[in-house]
């Protein structure tokens, strides 16, 4: 079993191997590839922009050549899987890394709060909460963590994971049922949260949809 890895976010290759160890993949079935390039340039341009989008293809064709299966571990640049796959379908799966955190948030029903590090994550993670949205009265907000993504970028995890956890006591503490971390290197704050916190992350759960595809 081969499973791509297209990171933007140095470190994501850590989390996503604890992930898959967790899950109960095979050792070393993650192949990573990280091009923090890509997202810099989201961020210059203030979010996915077509050229970038073509230029993000691109790779997840070149990736799906040597793998049985391509996922995009960025956020900010997930539409560009939803364009491969209207446009030009491969014959594995290629999946964007919220996806399955959209759908898992959105099937339990309950008013749910999530939460983005960086702006040019929110749009296209609020569009696609909204799509994955099965109840039409749900509550949904999609909230912008101020400084969070200064602080990953400075490389300061603490400060990091600090303005994470506070962001989610504060959508706790204002009746948030369900809160879910937008992007992959935010679940790093999971050990610092209880065990029985209704606080959803992208690693597990896209891996977790992966290995049931590709052992279906």
């Amino acid at each position: 079993m081969r499973i791509a890895c297209l990171h933007t976010a140095p470190g994501n290759e850590t989390l996503f191997e604890q992930a898959a160890q967790d899950t109960g993949l095979p050792a070393g079935c993650l192949k990573h590839t990280v091009m923090p390039q890509l997202l810099r340039t989201a961020e210059a341009s203030g979010g996915l922009t077509s050229a970038l989008e073509d230029d993000v293809i691109r790779v997840l064709l070149a990736l799906s050549h040597h793998a049985d299966a391509v996922l995009l571990t960025c956020s900010t640049l997930g539409p560009a899987v939803d364009k491969l796959n209207q446009r030009s379908p491969v014959s594995i799966p290629v999946l964007r890394v919220d996806r399955a955190l959209a759908q898992a948030a959105m099937a339990q029903g309950k008013r749910t709060v999530v939460l983005c590090a960086t702006q040019t994550t929110v749009e296209p993670t609020r569009v696609l909460f909204e799509l994955s949205r099965q109840q039409p009265e749900q509550e949904l907000e999609t909230r912008l963590i101020p400084g969070a993504w200064d602080a990953f970028l400075q490389g300061d995890q603490i400060l990091y994971h600090e303005r994470i956890i506070a962001a989610v006591q504060r959508a706790l503490t204002e009746g948030a049922e369900c809160v879910a971390l937008a992007q992959a290197s935010m679940s790093s704050v999971s050990k610092y949260l209880p065990a029985c916190s209704p606080v959803l992350t992208s690693p597990h759960l896209a891996l977790e949809q992966l290995k049931t595809l590709l052992l279906a």
